[in-house]
C-alpha cells in the first residue's frame, strides 16, 4: 500500500496540540478523511485500514522502523540473505555504471503479456490485474555505438519472500540521451471454486431424450469447477540490481476494489493547505506551475507557463514542481500523487488521479519534476472513483491541482479553461 513508502522518513508533523475528544485515528470505514489532530511531536502513521497519531519510538542502531497493524515499531535489522526480505542493507545506487546512466525513476503499470498502453500507478485490483510491469527511466550521455547492459529484477511478495527474479538484457542505441526499459511478472495464485454449471439443464434434457429411447445417459452435475487467478493482497517490492548491487527499488499494492477507491477518496477529501515542503528531503517547494504540452514535454526553456488555457484547443496540460533542497547523499525515490479537481455547478470534484514515481539522485540539489494531465483515455478519470462517464476532454471551468508526497499535500496550483 502506498502508506508503506519511505516509512522512516515520513515525518508528517501537525502544528497544533490535540483538542479534548479530537480525532486521533482514522479508518477507511469512517467515511471521507478530514484530518487528524496530532500533537507537534507526533507523526501520522499507517495502521491496519487507516492512519493514526503516534509518537515515534527511538530505535537502536541495529533496529529500523517497520509498519505493523497498530502503527510503527522498532524491529531488528536482518540481512536479505538470512530473511529473504527486500534489500541488502545498502541504499539504492540510482545508477547503471555500464552506460553511465542515472535512474530518474522506477514506475509501474499493469497490462497484458505484451503491453500496448502504459497507465502508471501504484495500486491495482488484486482480482483483475494481469501482468505488472516495472519501467526504468534513464538519463545518460549519448553513446557512440550500441551499448548493452543487464539488470536483475527481484520481486518480493507482501510476506517478504522472493516471488520471482530474472535477468533482463537491454541496449542503448547511438545518439540516445534518455531511454526507458521495462520488465514484468504475473504472480497470481490459483483457487478452484465450484459455480453453477450453465450446461446443467442441457445435460438433463439430453438425459431425458436418451432415457425415452431406452438408453442410459451420463450423470449430470449442477456445478462445475473453475480456476480463479488472483494476486495475493498486499504490498509488493521490486528491486533492480546491477552487478549485485541494488540500483533502484519501488513498491506497488494489490487491493480489493473498495480499498482502491477508499485510498483515492481519502486524498481527494483533503482540504488542508499545502505545506510547501517535503520533510524527508528537507525540501522547500519553490513553485508549482502549469503549461500546455503535446505528446512529449517541451524543453524547460520553451515552456509557456500560464494560468488560462483554451478548452477547445488544449491537448495536455503539464505541471512542473520546482524544489529547493540539499543533495540527499543517496538516491531517493520520490513518489508524487497528483489530484486534479474541477469546480463547476456540481461543486468541486476530482477528475484525475495520477502517480509520478520520480527520484532525486544522490548528488543533486534543487531538482524539478514534471507530470502530465490529459484525456487520452478514461483510466485516470476512473482512478478517482468516479461513477459517471468520463468527459474525455477539457471542460471549461476552474481546476485545482494538489500534489501529495507521503500523504501530505505539499503543493497547490489553480488554472482555468475557457
Amino acid at each position: 500500500m502506498k502508506t508503506l513508502r519511505a516509512i522512516a522518513a515520513a515525518l508528517l508533523f501537525v502544528l497544533a496540540a490535540p483538542e479534548a475528544g479530537a480525532q486521533r485515528e482514522y479508518h477507511n470505514s469512517d467515511g471521507p478523511y478530514r484530518g487528524l489532530n496530532c500533537a507537534p511531536n507526533e507523526t501520522i502513521v499507517p495502521i491496519l485500514g487507516g492512519v493514526k497519531c503516534q509518537l515515534l519510538p527511538q530505535c537502536k542502531p541495529n533496529e529500523t522502523l517497520m509498519p505493523g497493524p497498530d502503527g510503527l515499531a522498532c524491529q531488528a535489522v536482518k540481512s536479505a540473505a538470512a530473511s529473504g526480505t527486500p534489500g541488502d542493507g545498502d541504499h539504492p545506487t540510482g545508477a547503471i555504471p555500464a552506460v553511465h546512466a542515472e535512474i530518474d525513476g522506477l514506475r509501474f503499470f499493469e497490462g497484458a503479456q505484451t503491453p500496448t498502453t502504459r497507465h502508471y500507478d501504484d495500486i491495482f485490483f488484486y482480482n483483475a490485474a494481469r501482468y505488472v510491469f516495472w519501467e526504468l527511466e534513464l538519463d545518460h550521455p549519448a553513446p557512440a555505438r550500441t551499448t548493452p547492459f543487464a539488470v536483475e529484477d527481484v520481486w518480493y511478495y507482501p510476506s517478504g519472500d522472493v516471488a520471482y527474479r530474472a535477468t533482463e538484457n537491454f541496449s542503448i542505441q547511438p545518439g540516445w540521451t534518455v531511454s526507458s526499459f521495462y520488465g514484468g511478472a504475473r504472480l497470481v495464485g490459483t483457487t478452484t471454486v465450484a459455480i453453477n454449471d450453465p450446461a446443467y439443464q442441457e445435460c438433463i434434457d439430453a438425459q431425458l431424450r436418451i432415457a425415452n429411447s431406452g438408453g442410459i445417459g451420463s450423470p449430470c452435475s449442477s456445478t462445475t469447477d473453475v480456476d480463479i487467478h488472483n494476486w495475493p493482497v498486499g504490498t509488493y517490492t521490486v528491486e533492480i540490481r546491477v552487478d549485485g548491487k541494488v540500483a533502484a527499488t519501488g513498491t506497488f499494492a494489490m487491493l480489493a476494489k473498495n480499498e482502491v477507491y477508499a485510498e483515492a477518496e481519502r486524498t481527494e477529501a483533503d482540504r488542508s493547505p499545502a505545506t510547501n515542503a517535503i520533510a524527508s528531503l528537507n525540501a522547500t517547494v519553490k513553485s508549482l506551475r502549469v503549461f500546455a504540452s503535446g505528446a512529449s514535454f517541451p524543453d524547460k526553456s520553451q515552456r509557456g507557463y500560464a494560468t488560462q488555457f483554451q478548452a477547445g484547443t488544449a491537448r495536455d496540460i503539464a505541471w512542473e514542481l520546482d524544489l529547493a533542497h540539499p543533495a540527499p547523499k543517496r538516491w531517493v525515490p520520490l513518489r508524487i500523487e497528483a489530484i486534479l479537481s474541477l469546480r463547476d455547478a456540481r461543486g468541486e470534484h476530482a477528475v484525475q488521479r495520477r502517480i509520478l514515481d520520480d527520484a532525486v539522485p544522490a548528488d543533486w540539489d534543487d531538482t524539478w519534476h514534471t507530470g502530465a494531465l490529459g484525456w487520452e483515455d478514461e483510466y485516470y478519470y476512473d482512478r478517482t472513483g468516479a461513477t459517471t462517464p468520463t468527459p474525455g476532454r477539457w471542460l471549461a471551468g476552474t481546476y485545482d491541482l494538489d500534489l501529495f508526497v507521503e500523504e501530505v499535500k505539499i503543493a497547490h496550483a489553480s488554472f482555468e479553461l475557457r
